[in-house]
């Protein structure tokens, strides 16, 4: 799940579009999968069932047009 915040008034910005690609530990990525609008946040069921490092990318194109992309990364143990 991911949720987005408008800077100004700290409201919740719940229409637009959300795709994540995940990068697992053996360098192997995914296509682009497109997030579910739930509740007012963009979320979807994935695996990250290897031991390791994940690179998460998060696109957007939110209510006013434009594209963002963020990039974290998720530690399996």
């Amino acid at each position: 799940m991911v949720s987005f915040e408008e800077e100004a008034s700290g409201g919740q910005i719940a229409e637009g579009t959300v795709a994540l690609r995940i990068k697992g530990p053996d360098g192997t990525e995914t296509g682009p999968v497109q997030l579910m609008d739930m509740a007012g946040q963009f979320g979807a069921d994935v695996s990250m069932a290897d031991k390791g490092n994940y690179e998460l990318t998060v696109g957007s194109r939110l209510q006013d047009g434009k594209t963002r992309q963020f990039v974290f990364s998720y530690e399996v143990e």
